[in-house]
């Protein structure tokens, strides 16, 4: 019997819905079970204990009444106790199996709920509202994903930029904020901004609390934010930055706006190329250390442009998707 057979079969059982044949072919098979290779070498004791359980709910039931004794006072009795193990060892086998199917089985919560993506386009900035009432703007070149309604916790997948607004439930239901490499964001209402870009991770937590689990498959660091503090991660997660920082500054994207304190153009160069989808080529590696302060437009990238080149005293030409600096005092 193949597998796709014997877990239909169980569903049917377990359904309700088996029909007398199917009932039989299944005996059938409890009958050569003996014969079989143990399936619960495998399993640990949790496993295990769920397999006592499920036979002791279903012994009754398999078991066939012992003879009377006054038939034969040994041979029935040996034919009893044959008949019990033939029990056990069949119920066993559907328990073991109905175990397995069971855990193995597609998930019929959020993972077959239809997903929605969220994106934005280089320059671009967007605000929608998740099916729980909590807010989120993306920024450029940045993408969000998450079920259509939840059914347990509140979990969305980040790609790029976001500020998030979220809300508290009455249930008290867990909300998170997952990276590709593994970075976790766990909060229940408070208002964050959530950094991927290329090999870094980051995280300003403007209002309440957050937990941040860095590579969580690794179970590396737990870290709880406070109002005003910034956690950072780049190619080795458990090197991380924490620090207090103007979250303000970190999040004024949102409102269009570009806020420098002594910012230098390397990190401006990585808001062009990450945001704005430039590459950008540098004359010469010194143009990038040198620093600005002050606030540029964020939604007309020619402003920018100009704001950069003006404060930085740099030439700036476009050309086909990529930015040439030159140093201005040539």
């Amino acid at each position: 019997m193949t597998q796709e057979r014997l877990t239909f079969l169980l569903q049917q059982v377990q359904m309700g819905q088996a029909t007398p044949a199917e009932r039989t072919e299944l005996d059938v098979w409890y009958d050569q079970f003996e014969n079989r290779p143990s399936l619960t070498d495998q399993l640990d004791t949790q496993a295990r204990q769920a397999l006592e359980e499920k036979m002791l709910n279903q012994m009754q039931s398999r078991i066939d009444p012992i003879e009377p004794e006054e038939e034969t006072p040994v041979v029935p009795l040996r034919r009893s106790w044959r008949r019990i193990a033939a029990g056990v060892v069949a119920v066993l086998a559907l328990a073991t199996l109905w175990f397995y199917v069971s855990r193995n089985a597609p998930a019929t919560s959020e993972a077959s709920v239809p997903m929605l993506v969220q994106k934005t386009g280089y320059g671009q900035t967007r605000t929608f509202t998740l099916p729980d009432g909590s807010e989120v703007t993306l920024n450029g070149n940045s993408s969000l994903s998450y079920p259509q309604q939840w059914t347990g916790n509140r979990e969305v997948q980040l790609t790029g930029e976001a500020y998030f607004k979220v809300v508290h439930t009455k249930d008290h239901r867990r909300f998170s904020v997952v990276t590709a490499d593994n970075f976790r964001v766990n909060v229940l209402g408070t208002q964050f901004t959530v950094s991927r870009r290329k090999a870094k991770t980051r995280v300003v937590l403007n209002e309440g609390k957050v937990q941040c689990l860095i590579n969580e498959k690794a179970q590396a660091d737990s870290i709880v934010l406070k109002p005003g503090q910034l956690v950072e991660s780049a190619r080795i997660p458990e090197n991380y930055t924490l620090k207090q920082v103007d979250a303000s500054l970190y999040s004024a994207w949102k409102d269009h706006k570009l806020i420098l304190r002594n910012t230098s153009l390397k990190e401006l160069t990585e808001v062009l190329e990450d945001t704005y989808g430039y590459r950008v080529n540098v004359e010469k590696a010194s143009l990038l250390d040198r620093r600005m302060s002050g606030s540029l437009p964020t939604n007309d990238v020619n402003v920018l442009l100009e704001g950069i080149a003006e404060a930085c005293k740099v030439s700036i030409r476009q050309e086909e998707g990529r930015i040439y600096l030159t140093d201005q005092s040539r």
